[in-house]
């Protein structure tokens, strides 16, 4: 009996070979995005924004600025937020559009958005439908909000997403710091009065409706908003010109190039938000030519830089095989 003899069994092809390292191709490479916190910034990097290089008229940028930063101060203080919380508020909102364009988002959302993240920064909680309800009055006198609706249902989602947006252009940093405390504590070294520290205050605030806040740290903004009601004074308010046998900038800290351009740029707010016809505007623009010229006989630079590199650091994109999405470096 012959013995049955299995044949070998066929090797069956196989659809994808394995290829040879030679023929191996390489991974492709994650971008890895990495977003430095920086706390100010020059001032080519605040003209060249993303509105700008969208084609969003200056005029129409500053203008919207303005109406945010009126329609911030309005809402919080129908939520009974401290200065310090609105202020803030208004830091967020321009930040925010150092990153987007204002064709992006609704600048008004944002707006409710910043509000919401700042009273959580400092500390000054409020529920995000009572937020809805002071802005929605804010924005339409006399009518309120139905929170009910479906309409305040999508506004909460956006503005949960615009949170998020916000913290990220942060780079999740969340050092604020504001000028009020430096007010005090300069108008005092200076021997000066109490309306003279009102008056900073004032302009301080007002202040918060440009992007000085995002260019100077909070000693300079103080020291120039003291520097501008002296000169605005006209000799009612009066500072000694040597403290401690110093210049009584240099006391207090502060180049005078930095203070007086803190000055020149809120002449400039000042000049062109007031009325044609206000008694004000001569003033404003008289003190305006007179920094000039001191400037200019003193040698100065017309555009001191606040210690940053000129170069753009916002957002830099480099290949690496890091498998991170955003990588945030606080400096």
């Amino acid at each position: 009996m012959s013995r049955n003899t299995r044949s070998p069994r066929t090797a069956t092809p196989v659809d994808n070979p394995r290829p040879s390292k030679s023929e191996q191709v390489e991974p492709t490479r994650k971008l890895c995005v990495e977003r430095h916190s920086h706390l100010y910034f020059t001032k080519d990097e605040l003209t060249n924004n993303p509105s700008s290089r969208d084609n969003v008229p200056v005029r129409k940028e500053i203008k919207t600025r303005v109406h945010c930063c009126n329609f911030i101060t309005h809402s919080g203080k129908l939520l009974g937020f401290p200065q310090r919380t609105l202020s803030t508020a208004q830091l967020l909102y321009h930040r925010f559009y150092l990153f987007y364009s204002l064709n992006d988002f609704s600048p008004m959302t944002v707006s409710i958005a910043c509000l919401f993240v700042a009273c959580k920064i400092e500390e000054t909680f409020k529920k995000l439908s009572d937020i809805l309800a002071a802005t929605y009055e804010a924005a339409h006198p006399g009518k309120h909000m139905n929170l009910d609706s479906p309409e305040a249902e999508e506004k909460r989602k956006r503005i949960i997403s615009y949170e998020r947006l916000i913290i990220e252009t942060l780079c999740f940093d969340f050092r604020v710091q504001h000028p009020f405390k430096y007010i005090i504590k300069f108008v005092r070294k200076l021997n000066g009065d109490k309306k003279l520290a009102q008056k900073a205050w004032s302009i301080t605030v007002e202040s918060y409706k440009t992007q000085l806040g995002l260019q100077y740290p909070p000693h300079i903004v103080a020291a120039g908003a003291i520097h501008l009601a002296v000169l605005l004074s006209r000799g009612r308010f009066r500072v000694p010109a040597t403290l401690d046998g110093k210049p009584w900038y240099k006391a207090l800290s502060c180049r005078l190039e930095m203070i007086e351009d803190v000055c020149s740029q809120l002449l400039d707010f000042y000049i062109t938000q007031t009325d044609p016809k206000d008694e004000k505007l001569p003033e404003f623009t008289q003190v305006k030519i007179e920094l000039n010229e001191k400037a200019k006989k003193r040698g100065h630079p017309d555009e001191p830089t606040n210690g940053q590199e000129s170069t753009r650091r916002r957002l830099d994109i480099s290949s690496t095989q890091d498998t991170s999405t955003v990588r945030y470096i606080f400096s």
